[in-house]
C-alpha cells in the first residue's frame, strides 16, 4: 500500500477524481476497495493542504 500512496503523490488532481468516478461505477466503496481508501486520503489531504495555504494568502 506505501508503494501507491508514493506513486499517487505525483498524479494530477484531476487524474485522481478520475480514478475515483471509475472505481465507484465499478461497484467499489470505502468499506470493500483500500485502493479507493487511499485515493479518497490523497484528496482530502489536498484539500488540507489548499485551504492551509489560502488562510496564509488571506490572512491579516
Amino acid at each position: 500500500m506505501e508503494d501507491i500512496k508514493e506513486i499517487i503523490k505525483d498524479w494530477k488532481t484531476e487524474y485522481i477524481e478520475n480514478r475515483i468516478r471509475h472505481l465507484e461505477k465499478q461497484g467499489a466503496n470505502l468499506d470493500n476497495s483500500n485502493v479507493l481508501r487511499v485515493l479518497d486520503k490523497e484528496l482530502e489531504r489536498r484539500d488540507r493542504q489548499q485551504i492551509a495555504m489560502l488562510g496564509d494568502f488571506y490572512e491579516v
